[in-house]
């Protein structure tokens, strides 16, 4: 699916990509095409 690069330079690999909701209170935040990259 790819990488990421940070800051320092260094390459990540991108495991899913998704969409989610942040919640708070009664209002909530969508989240489109987010990218999970575990450390």
């Amino acid at each position: 699916q790819g990488s990421v690069v940070t800051g320092d330079g260094s390459h990540h690999i991108i495991s899913h990509i998704g969409n989610a909701q942040i919640s708070m209170g009664s209002s909530s935040i969508p989240l489109k095409n987010g990218l999970v990259v575990p450390s």
